[in-house]
């Protein structure tokens, strides 16, 4: 059995509501918050012990309570989900409606929205509002499943996690254990994003906003399922006393935050930058890939070309699925009916050479469907697998 004790950094708190997470330095005569201790065994791998009698919210309404904290107004309507929804998001319009949904779950998977419930409507298009709600709540997903063990999710990442955030924001987040891993709850004071003239030009601004802070105040840790595909619409908060249903065990609160909302223009300048980064690397991508197929469009191979203009008496069926289709669809990224339409002209023109012993139309259609990734033959593959074509295109000055 191993067992050991991790506690989150001190810090000075100035100009702030004292609150039981708190304690004054009667020396320095500064206001400063409490240590939290975690600790870890192999019996109770997830028992919380804070060192300021902070216990757990055990009932599912406190614990309700406490994350409504977090949240501005106006708090209704908002969407919730649980283990009775499968997960599906459900429109209620109260704490009771909500409480109401946990209780019919029997509390397990108990989730609620960190934002209001909005979604554009055809007036909302017609006035041109893209979204009417500041992004004024980041979540940090610290799964346990990305990292080998709980213990270095704790020592490690997390101790890590919370330092940067004090460093950059000045702030102590609420975090959660979620029964499989920590859950950061850092609330700022935002505007919507959309209505701000530098950022109206980007597509999901306040969505892009949440994404690169969960990522940045991480340092690139946080769970990248959610991080890629967090929104205003799908920012599910669990409910301490409630339980995850993976596993049975129980959510907790392991530290309550310390009621400062930090500005958001902490982090705009950070984000600017990173837009900035991404927007070169999208251009980068796209340059690339234009010059890739420039330069593979151009990439004509003389002899086939001659091929092309020069009818032949044997080989044909060869030429088509091993030579044409794969030089034409391939390399030149002629689309299927300009690649059926060259070799069919080409076939034409052989047959009046010598009768065909095919259907040349189903032949092509074949040999599209199944040319893969595929290049056309080397001429000296061509002399190893058909001698005969390979000496006619010779005498013909193909090759």
């Amino acid at each position: 059995m191993y067992s050991r004790k991790i506690f989150l950094k001190d810090r000075s708190i100035s100009d702030r509501n004292s609150s039981s997470n708190y304690s004054k330095d009667t020396n320095t005569n500064q206001i400063k918050p409490n240590k939290i201790s975690a600790t870890v065994t192999e019996s109770t791998r997830h028992t919380v012990t804070p060192v300021t009698q902070i216990s757990p919210v055990h009932c599912p309404n406190e614990g309700l309570n406490f994350i409504l904290s977090h949240l501005l107004q106006p708090v209704w309507p908002r969407t919730v989900s649980t283990n009775a929804t499968s997960g599906r998001q459900v429109i209620v319009n109260s704490k009771e409606e909500a409480v109401a949904y946990f209780k019919a779950a029997n509390y397990f998977d108990c989730r609620i929205s960190a934002y209001p419930y909005w979604r554009p409507s055809p007036l909302s298009d017609f006035v041109g509002i893209k979204n009417p709600i500041p992004p004024n709540f980041i979540m940090i997903d610290l799964d346990l499943s990305n990292f080998n063990d709980e213990l270095k999710l704790i020592k490690t990442t997390l101790r890590f996690t919370l330092q940067r955030i004090n460093k950059l924001l000045d702030f102590m987040p609420t975090t959660i254990w979620s029964g499989n891993g920590y859950h950061l709850y850092v609330p700022i004071n935002a505007v919507v994003l959309e209505d701000v003239k530098e950022f109206t030009d980007i597509d999901q601004a306040s969505t892009k906003f949440l994404r690169f802070a969960e990522w940045y105040l991480s340092s690139g840790k946080s769970d990248p399922a959610h991080n890629n595909t967090i929104s205003l619409n799908n920012c599910m908060l669990r409910i301490p006393g409630t339980y995850n249903s993976k596993n049975n065990t129980a959510v907790k609160i392991i530290q309550k935050w310390d009621n400062y909302r930090p500005k958001m223009t902490l982090l705009l300048g950070s984000f600017c930058t990173y837009l900035k980064d991404q927007k070169l690397k999208e251009q980068r991508v796209l340059q690339q890939n234009a010059s890739r197929m420039a330069s593979s469009v151009a990439e004509n191979i003389p002899w086939i070309d001659r091929l092309l203009q020069t009818a032949v008496s044997n080989g044909r069926k060869y030429c088509i699925w091993r030579i044409l289709v794969p030089y034409l669809v391939n390399r030149k990224h002629l689309s299927t009916e300009q690649s059926t339409s060259m070799i069919m002209n080409w076939v034409n023109e052989c047959a009046k050479v010598a009768r065909l012993d095919f259907n040349p139309s189903d032949r092509i259609v074949y040999a599209i469907k199944h040319v893969g990734k595929y290049g056309p033959v080397h001429p000296g593959t061509i002399g190893k697998e058909h001698d005969t074509l390979y000496e006619l295109l010779k005498a013909q000055g193909v090759l």
